[in-house]
């Protein structure tokens, strides 16, 4: 996630399942990675991304998130 996030940075999440993810919010996904929330798709999968300048962009779902 650089250069938003930056190493020795401390990332707190919240955990609950009613939580209201909205475009460009940084998420967290089980494997402990940080990615941008880009587009919500009206099928309920979740397109994110990294900051970085090549990043690519990954369908997930609701449940792949911390």
């Amino acid at each position: 996630m650089y250069p938003t996030l930056q190493a020795g940075d401390v990332v707190l999440y919240d955990t609950r399942p009613e939580q209201n993810l909205s475009f460009n919010d940084i998420v967290v996904l089980r494997s402990g990675v940080a990615h941008r929330l880009t587009w919500i798709d009206p099928l309920g999968g979740l397109w994110n991304t990294t900051d970085q300048s090549k990043a690519t962009y990954a369908r997930t779902k609701p449940e792949d998130y911390c």
